[in-house]
């Protein structure tokens, strides 16, 4: 109780004019009103009476979307824009660096990243990453394989390079670095985790694999260029090297 009451009082204290929360539940909502925020704007729910502009929730389309209905609250109803960074110029400067340092010819490579950012307890098999590397490698050996490490793959990264030896593997140590280095790539191969999102907003090909949710969801609709991969059996070690291939070498 002494936490909520301290940060109702930090909010309070900020006199904000405007909250938007993300979240259905009534006790964020309740919160904000609490605050005398005078424009709060969430999804619609049983007890969106707390909040001054309740928007429809419409779960079904790319997040996205759903995600930038949430303006509607503040009056704007233009369409989603399409998402899009500029990446600054040191860390393009860095990850030219790092491609000189693997030796990566002008034939470009492709980026794998195996990371998971959602609580799960399934990852996609070595041995299925392994197939994976070896048909490529095997038909286009001037493309360099580059896994992507972070400081939460450290171990599968190991179990990968003993699988895969003549994987190359790039470390970027923050968010620009590694939006430069997805930017770099001809093809980013990835499980669903935030490489996927800045892969769409610098403009790179990417074929993500996900379990449960539904790609329409987490990749922009109607487009060549993402392309996702859902499991039928909602998990990701079921999603067969063969079914990712084919859209690899798809035409």
């Amino acid at each position: 109780l002494a936490d909520y009451l301290n940060i109702l009082g930090v909010i309070r204290d900020r006199e904000y004019d405007v909250a938007i929360t993300l979240s259905n539940r009534w006790t964020l909502e309740l919160l904000l009103w609490l605050n005398g925020i005078p424009v709060r704007i969430g999804y619609q729910t049983n007890f969106a009476w707390i909040l001054s502009n309740p928007i429809q929730l419409k779960s079904e389309q790319y997040t996205a979307y759903m995600y930038h209905d949430l303006l509607q609250g503040l009056g704007i109803r233009t369409p989603c824009p399409e998402a899009k960074i500029t990446v600054p110029k040191q860390d393009i400067n860095w990850a030219e660096a790092q491609q000189k340092r693997l030796d990566i010819k002008e034939a470009g490579y492709i980026l794998i990243s195996d990371n998971r950012d959602r609580d799960v307890d399934d990852a996609y098999p070595i041995s299925q990453w392994k197939q994976i590397v070896k048909d490529i490698q095997n038909k286009q050996p001037s493309v360099s394989v580059v896994l992507l490490q972070t400081s939460e793959n450290e171990a599968r990264t190991k179990s990968l390079l003993q699988a895969c030896p003549n994987l190359k593997v790039i470390k970027p140590s923050d968010v620009g670095k590694l939006a430069a280095t997805i930017a770099g790539a001809n093809l980013l191969l990835c499980t669903d985790n935030a490489s996927m999102q800045l892969s769409v907003a610098v403009g790179t090909y990417t074929i993500a694999l996900c379990d449960r949710i539904e790609t329409n969801k987490l990749l922009p609709p109607n487009s060549d260029r993402y392309i996702g991969i859902r499991s039928s059996s909602g998990k990701i070690t079921d999603i067969k090297p063969e079914t990712v291939l084919d859209k690899i070498w798809r035409g």
